[in-house]
């Protein structure tokens, strides 16, 4: 009966405790599965200063302030045609990798995004430039329609987010860059909001990202973005799923299991020695 017992015990295992299989997603801009923009007001000389700019082109993106005309800079990104999860898959993992292009570090956070945008294809923040914009600005969330809301992509009341455009709720992603020309760096995203997306249960208009210190002096971080030249230093997006085998094939392994086991026992027991009376 040893053996039966072992085998049932052997079938519950494989049912109860299911090996768990990972898998590794990379999303990069090389694949054509991004979008990425910075956009800002001043400031020095009035607060439309470069509010009607599209940086969708830029090498680079960037958050915080501008020291010299007290320009306001948030970025935006998005991550594109993200492929569907199986249902028995979870993500458990999603971080963003950047590379900072500048010596300066400081705190961000990211917020989901709620209203629909456009990269466009400009960089137009050498200057003051005007010109009319083919993609999101400060003003505009394609070069030509406003925000929703009064105060636009980011109120001028206290220093805060309009609700219309991105949820305030709690953040989705926040920490510390470190200072560093060339210094590789994680950026770690809610598992769950990846997995929202990925699932079609969060409409996915990406994310803003912004300085934490946006009111004092000169505190721009930088990091090269996906029109960078150096595609070796482009941000990556890498997502860790995790898959549980459906049970029905544990079920079909866990009897096969038992199965042999049960008839080895039952050979074995035409091997034994019948005991006969005295």
């Amino acid at each position: 009966m040893n053996a039966l017992r072992n085998a049932v015990a052997l079938f519950l295992v494989l049912v109860v405790v299911s090996p768990v299989q990972a898998d590794i997603i990379l999303i990069s801009p090389d694949l054509g599965e991004w979008q990425d923009t910075y956009s800002g007001r001043g400031g020095d000389p009035d607060t439309t200063y470069r509010a009607h700019q599209n940086n969708g082109s830029s090498p680079e993106l960037n958050i915080g302030q501008s020291g010299t005309s007290g320009e306001y800079i948030r970025t935006l990104m998005e991550f594109t045609n993200l492929p569907s999860l199986a249902a028995n898959e979870s993500v458990t993992s999603a971080v963003l990798n950047v590379t900072t292009t500048s010596n300066r570090g400081g705190g961000y956070e990211a917020f989901l995004m709620t209203q629909d945008w456009v990269e466009g294809t400009l960089f137009q923040a050498a200057t003051d430039d005007r010109s009319a914009p083919d993609g999101a600005t400060w003003q505009t969330f394609d070069g030509v329609n406003p925000w929703p809301g009064i105060s636009g992509f980011r109120s001028f009341d206290g220093f805060g987010f309009n609700s219309q455009t991105a949820d305030l709720s709690a953040p989705i992603a926040s920490g510390v860059l470190l200072g560093g020309i060339g210094l590789r760096q994680d950026i770690a995203f809610d598992p769950t909001v990846v997995e929202g997306w990925m699932r079609g249960d969060i409409t996915n208009h990406g994310f803003l990202l912004r300085g934490t210190s946006e009111t004092s002096g000169n505190t721009i971080l930088s990091f090269a973005g996906s029109d960078h030249l150096d595609a070796s230093i482009r941000p990556t997006l890498t997502i860790t799923t995790t898959a549980v085998p459906e049970p029905s094939s544990m079920m079909a392994l866990g009897l096969f299991v038992a199965f042999a086991c049960l008839t080895r026992f039952g050979r074995h027991r035409k091997h034994l020695p019948v005991a006969t009376g005295s």
